[in-house]
Formats: structure tokens, C-alpha cells, sequence
């Protein structure tokens, strides 16, 4: 998963955030079927469990993001 990639990766702030949306583009060039998936709400708008397993992938990468903003502004970097 993509948290425990960026757990692993050795930089500053903007380098990890730099390369956390690098490997995101990666993945949606590998597999675009996710980017529909992702950002249609139409698609799981009835589906519950769906919805739910989007919303904690999304959650996910937010915290992600805001951990590697948080760690960068304490180290200054």
C-alpha cells in the first residue's frame, strides 16, 4: 500500500510528497480504471460497502499527506 511505501521513503517533506503523487500517477497509468472508480460517485453512490472502502482509501492518503506536512514542519524542511 501506498502509506507503507511512503513510511519507508528517506527525504524531506516535499521530496515525499513529490514522489507519494509520482507513485499515484504510476498506479492510474498502470490500472485507469481506478480513476473512474475513485472520482465517480455515480459508480458506488448506492453501494454502501463501496462507498465506504473509497472513503477509507481516500482518508488514508489525506492522512498520509498530513503526516508527511506535519513531520516536514518539525523538522523545518
Amino acid at each position: 500500500m501506498l502509506s507503507e511505501i511512503m513510511n519507508n521513503f528517506d527525504g524531506t517533506a516535499s521530496e515525499k510528497i513529490g514522489f507519494m503523487f509520482t507513485k499515484v500517477i504510476e498506479m492510474f497509468s498502470e490500472e485507469p480504471s481506478k480513476i473512474s472508480v475513485i472520482f465517480s460517485e455515480e459508480i458506488f453512490k448506492n453501494e454502501d460497502i463501496l462507498k465506504n472502502k473509497i472513503i477509507e482509501i481516500v482518508g488514508l492518503q489525506a492522512q498520509t499527506i498530513e503526516s508527511i506536512i506535519l513531520k516536514g514542519q518539525l523538522k523545518k524542511n
